[in-house]
């Protein structure tokens, strides 16, 4: 986006410098793995879209536009968690240069190109740098926060553009990054809200009148935002079930909490399992609530970088609501996250931006300028390099998780799986029984059936036979639907039949694979079947399993296997 005053050399370097810093910062995320659900989001979407179930907006996921970004990492980096980083860490540079760029102009209308520079350098630095964007950035499947950010960003310059050159075009640009901000994340409606306000409030005194045609533009937006809400109710209500949380004092000190992340970005949290108790959260909730009600109170005869002020707080808080619906509707793992300030953020440094106009006496010389953002790097730096380490691994996560949250059921269970991954059964079966004694345990039945299952298999690899399948029967008891169970259960029968030569346990184990292919087959589950019904001599069935296996899974280096066999016994 070319914006004007922008052709002096200093103001062509700096977003090269912004963009290297806030490379730079985030490089040792380049040797950080899949962590959490890395796997089941990115690969999982990345199959529907090839399987073009991206066109259902009904269902509870859909970004396809995210998506699409991990689509074409998969093809240039294939399952190398190194690309996926890169990518992420490229859009989180190219977010803090927009940033930059947006709150030079805007400063610039009403400031000399000196310090209006100085003024945005500053809260441009806290973006790239701040620690609670840690999350986002070094976690794959955090890069939804990433894009749609990026595309509202794009939405409000090219309506700032708009207003600055009178150009109509740019309000096409505009409709079409609001379109790709919804297809990114949910939250990319803040967009509307935040042209409509910025029209109303802060363009009389920052471009000198109202304009209609913006006014259109944003109802053509709003229509568009009516029917993506539309199309998406089924899949929120399937999922949710209703309203789990209707009381609004959590929802006020979720609020709280997150603003003094904003105001105070550490310690770092990567697993936050409760809203914290005490009226702190509460006090910072309801300060922010009142400072937003004086400013609009006062809007009309305030300056013009007051009513900004107002205006990012107002946005600030309005970009923090769809979070706290998760809360309401009972969505995920965690009520709270930190990756959910990152849009956010983006209007919190914006109003630090204004505020700082207050003082901008202070900018106009330039070694004093350079100050601030010098201190925040050697503040910040440190802090976020430290809190890029624990995405490094699933075993480092999750034991910095089981600290955060030593009487919850999903670390210990997460942590069981990542020490079972690294051979240390033992130490993975007493995490695992840590998580079924936890007392949020109830709160997770569906979660129950996988911890048994977990425990069953780390059994299993002890050759506790009798233990594992109890664990797995019991498995079935809580979730009868779970039949990845009775895969379990066929590795059980077929690790016995090794050790005790019993052709009864073979049986069982055909019985059980055979169970656990209706619900979910793989190539390697086929197979496997296809050789034990061979074994139990049903070759019928065998012939039908081997059929199905090269129709469904033609690639497959179990289909190439049966091809070339066929072929052999040919000749």
């Amino acid at each position: 986006v070319s914006l004007p005053n922008e052709k002096s050399r200093p103001d062509r370097l700096l977003p090269l410098l912004i963009f290297a810093i806030s490379f730079l910062i985030y490089l040792p995320s380049l040797k950080c793995g899949f962590v959490w659900d890395d796997w089941s989001i990115v690969f999982r979407e990345i199959k529907n879209l090839q399987g073009l179930s991206i066109y259902k907006p009904g269902s509870i996921y859909y970004r396809p536009v995210t998506t699409l970004t991990f689509l074409l990492d998969q093809m240039i980096w294939k399952t190398n968690p190194l690309g996926y980083h890169l990518t992420n860490i490229i859009v989180h540079a190219l977010n803090s240069c927009l940033f930059f760029y947006l709150a030079k102009s805007i400063t610039e209308t009403k400031l000399e190109s000196r310090s209006s520079r100085s003024l945005a350098l500053i809260p441009t630095i806290i973006f790239a740098a701040y620690p609670i964007h840690v999350e986002s950035v070094s976690w794959v499947a955090g890069r939804t926060d990433l894009v749609v950010t990026l595309f509202v960003l794009l939405t409000f310059m090219s309506y700032h553009l708009y207003r600055l050159t009178g150009n109509t075009r740019a309000l096409i640009p505009s409709f079409i990054f609001f379109l790709l901000s919804l297809g990114a994340k949910e939250t990319g409606v803040i967009a509307l809200p935040l042209i409509l306000l910025w029209e109303l409030l802060v363009a009389p005194s920052l471009y000198g009148n109202r304009d209609k045609k913006t006014i259109i533009a944003t109802l053509v937006m709003g229509v568009s935002l009516v029917l993506y809400v539309i199309s998406r109710l089924p899949g929120i209500e399937s999922y949710t079930g209703g309203i789990k949380n209707p009381s609004i004092l959590p929802l006020l000190k979720a609020l709280g909490f997150y603003m003094r992340y904003l105001l105070l970005p550490f310690p770092i949290l990567n697993y936050i399992p409760h809203i914290p108790p005490g009226v702190f959260h509460l006090f910072l909730a309801f300060l922010l609530i009142l400072l937003v009600a004086i400013g609009l109170l006062s809007t009309p005869k305030a300056v013009w970088w007051f009513k900004g002020f107002e205006l990012s707080m107002l946005l600030t808080t309005l970009a923090i609501l769809p979070s706290l619906a998760l809360i309401t509707l009972g969505i995920g793992a965690t009520p709270l996250a930190l990756r959910y300030l990152y849009l956010p953020s983006v209007f919190f440094c914006l109003g630090l931006a204004f505020l700082l106009v207050s003082v901008e006496k202070y900018f106009s010389n330039p070694q004093r300028a350079s100050i601030p953002p010098v201190v925040l790097l050697i503040l910040f730096v440190p802090i976020n390099i430290k809190a890029q380490g624990i995405w490094k691994s699933e075993l480092i996560f999750w034991e910095k998780a089981v600290c955060l949250a030593p009487n919850n059921a999903i670390p210990h269970n997460q942590y069981g799986l990542a020490l079972a991954s690294q051979g240390k059964i033992k130490e993975a079966q007493r995490e695992f029984l840590k998580a079924l004694t936890a007392p949020d345990i109830q709160a997770y039945p569906w979660e129950k059936s996988k911890i048994y299952i977990n425990l069953g298999r780390a059994l299993l690899q002890q050759g506790k036979y009798t233990e594992a399948m109890k664990a797995l029967n019991t498995a079935l008891k809580f979730d009868p639907t779970n039949k990845s169970a009775y895969c379990f259960k066929a590795d059980v029968y077929l690790a016995a039949y090794k050790s005790k030569k019993n052709k009864n346990l073979t049986k069982k184990a055909y019985q059980c694979l055979k169970e656990c292919i209706t619900y979910t087959s793989t190539p390697s589950r086929l197979f496997l079947a296809a050789r034990l019904a061979l074994f139990l001599n049903k070759k019928e069935e065998a012939q039908d399993l081997l059929k199905k296996l090269i129709l469904q899974y033609p690639d497959s280096k179990e289909a190439q296997l049966v091809l070339q066999q066929r072929k052999s016994t040919e000749h």
